[in-house]
């Protein structure tokens, strides 16, 4: 065999091969090298806290349709959609939206001429 021993093994690993030794400088490791899973720590570990939350201002949703449904009381269907608009501008309000009292009083105002106004078209007809 060329004198080398390519079948041996030395200290459980193979002997390396008749290639090894080629003239290429040799390169030394980043990290050294170490036993089981252990990972190496470049940085130190740390918890990462999140900045709090801004708080979030509650929409105008539901106060704007409680305004658009007044509106459309004061012209068709008074009782219909002025409560309508009652009830939207009421859970407005218990979830805090700055508009739900205009909404609230435009909802009943709507409804209470709506509803003046119809008399008096039908009374007027008669």
């Amino acid at each position: 065999m060329n004198g080398h021993s390519e079948g041996t093994t030395q200290g459980g690993y193979a002997a390396p091969g008749p290639y090894a030794q080629q003239g290429f400088p040799q390169q030394q490791q980043a990290f050294p090298q170490q036993h089981g899973y252990a990972h190496p720590q470049a940085y130190p570990q740390q918890g990462y806290v999140a900045p709090p939350a801004a708080p979030v201002a509650p929409g105008n949703t539901l106060s704007i349709l409680s305004i658009i449904l007044g509106a459309v009381a004061l012209i068709v269907l008074p009782p219909l959609f002025g409560i309508a608009g009652i009830v939207c501008a009421s859970v407005g309000i218990k979830k805090g939206e700055r508009l739900a009292k205009v909404g609230l009083a435009v909802s009943i105002a709507g409804m209470v001429l709506g509803m003046v106004i119809g008399f008096l078209v039908f009374a007027s007809l008669s």
